[in-house]
């Protein structure tokens, strides 16, 4: 709101999508529950809001009360217009911008040529590769699964609660894509929910004895600032590991498990990264212990056994 300037405010309404999560409470409940911020930001927005339930899509009388509102704002304060100053310093950042996609197009294409010189075609693919979807709410990471099998276990838009494994052939490689709950963008790990976290601890031990990598998905139409890399980061802290080692590059099934063994690969990269195994190392040791734990308790009860039918 910045680039637009103090007087875009008098021309801001809050539109409040997903209506249909409120239930029974009502827009003015949540916007008091929801803490100082969104307060704020109401007030800031003269208490202009409205509320789209996105699952009445046929619903055209929340459309019509939409209009109704920003026709009334117009009629109060007519247009909002863009000061000199104001464009001038949206196409300087828009330039900006550009230089930046620019510059990460150039950097993808020779990280692109350099993969292709460490693995020519022909490189032997592994016979199995064992993959954690990882992410914060709506990203689409039920949809990674989908897209990595070509077809529809269920459906994109339904939330997960629970971390779950799905199996598959894929080019000839055995593939094994755990799918998790997600957290909420903006939050850190002590702000999900107790059972959120307990299955985001189980998805390693969905794929046993552990995944190859971690996929961690960022949408790529919305923001990712530092308060959402330290929000990632405190959830891949719950899976054993420290900070977050981002990968660059996409992920190819036979080149995945050579690319971690000899790790080249660049720190801190773009949306859709692969993040080593190392997160899991101690949890895939402590699930080693505990089933050999299990395995010796199991002779020991058919040694006893033994023994006392002998006697």
């Amino acid at each position: 709101m910045k680039l637009l300037g103090e007087a875009a405010w008098r021309h801001t309404l809050l539109l409040f999508t997903c209506g249909d999560f409120l239930g029974e409470r009502t827009i003015e409940q949540h916007i008091e529950g929801e803490g100082e911020s969104l307060r704020w930001l109401t007030e800031r927005c003269g208490n202009r809001y409205h509320v789209f339930h996105n699952e009445e899509k046929g619903n055209l009388r929340q459309v019509q009360g939409l209009l109704e509102k920003v026709e009334e704002m117009a009629q109060r304060g007519g247009f909002f217009r863009l000061d000199e100053a104001t464009l001038n310093a949206v196409k300087e950042k828009q330039g900006e911008a550009e230089e930046r996609a620019k510059e990460r197009k150039r950097r993808a294409e020779e990280q692109r040529r350099q993969r292709r010189e460490l693995f020519p075609e022909g490189t032997k693919t592994l016979p199995e590769l064992r993959l954690v979807v990882l992410g914060s709410r709506g990203v689409g990471k039920t949809s990674v699964g989908n897209t990595i099998f070509g077809s529809k276990e269920r459906g994109d838009g339904q939330r997960t609660s629970c971390s779950a494994a799905r199996r598959g052939l894929v080019g000839g490689t055995r593939l094994t894509v755990v799918d998790t709950p997600g957290w909420w963008k903006s939050f850190s790990a002590s702000d999900t929910p107790e059972a959120t976290k307990e299955q985001l601890r189980l998805s390693g031990f969905l794929c046993p004895p552990g995944p190859h990598a971690f996929l961690l998905a960022i949408d790529a139409d919305g923001s990712f600032g530092a308060k959402h890399l330290r929000a990632a980061e405190s959830h891949l802290e719950l899976l054993g590991g420290g900070r977050v080692e981002a990968y660059r590059g996409g992920l190819h099934p036979g080149r995945l498990g050579g690319r971690l063994r000899r790790g080249r690969a660049h720190r801190r990269g773009g949306r859709g990264a692969a993040l080593p195994s190392g997160a899991m190392r101690k949890q895939v040791s402590r699930h080693r212990q505990q089933e050999r734990g299990r395995r010796e308790a199991g002779r020991r009860a058919a040694g006893e056994d033994q023994r006392g039918r002998g006697g």
